[in-house]
């Protein structure tokens, strides 16, 4: 990766934390205590990357997934209070792709950094072409999965980027849509895809 472009990504990825807390609305008696978005705030953090990124961000994600009685569980990560993007809710393992990488040698890289391990027998699931929602920036996502037996979190250890992991089979998904960041089509595809 160049000097100048570890040097742009820096700048960018520190303009986005301070825009991204700047959407933070003062707690009342009203609302309740802790973080809340406003959603101009939010439409404001959209619209600049809208405008600053010539090209969609690219983005390796994964997902160890088991089948248990014909019902498929998904691993996932609860992220980082502070995780600009979906922080403090449940969300796939992965991250951005670098300049020099492929989305597997990205996928390899991240599962290392955020599990510590170095995945074996993944495979490309689908790639997205996704619009900016709440939580993310545009981006060109590769969706890969992972088949992975019952000894899995013993092998794991996760980075300071999540808080824990947890399985997800379909029904605890669609109780608990409010709490996963990102695509919630994607699961639906994941879970209908996998059996």
């Amino acid at each position: 990766m160049s000097l100048f472009y570890q040097h742009e990504m820096h700048v960018l990825l520190t303009l986005e934390r301070v825009l991204w807390e700047l959407t933070i609305m003062n707690p009342s008696p009203t609302r309740g205590a802790g973080k809340q978005r406003h959603p101009y705030g939010v439409l404001f953090f959209n619209l600049f990357y809208t405008w600053n990124m010539q090209e969609k961000r690219k983005v390796s994600v994964f997902t160890p997934y088991r089948i248990i009685n014909d019902s498929v569980y998904l691993f996932m990560q609860k992220r980082a209070k502070d995780n600009p993007r979906g922080g403090n809710m449940f969300g796939f393992f992965g991250g951005g792709i670098e300049e020099s990488e492929t989305p597997e040698e990205a996928l390899t890289r991240e599962a290392k950094e955020e599990l510590g391990i170095i995945p074996k027998n993944f495979s490309l699931f689908k790639k997205y072409d996704l619009e900016a929602t709440t939580h993310f920036s545009p981006a060109e996502l590769y969706v890969f999965t992972m088949p992975v037996d019952k000894n899995f979190e013993q092998t794991i250890t996760l980075n300071s980027e999540g808080q824990y992991g947890k399985w997800f089979n379909k029904e605890d998904y669609l109780q608990n849509k409010d709490s996963i960041a990102g695509s919630l089509f994607i699961m639906d595809e994941l879970y209908e895809e996998l059996k």
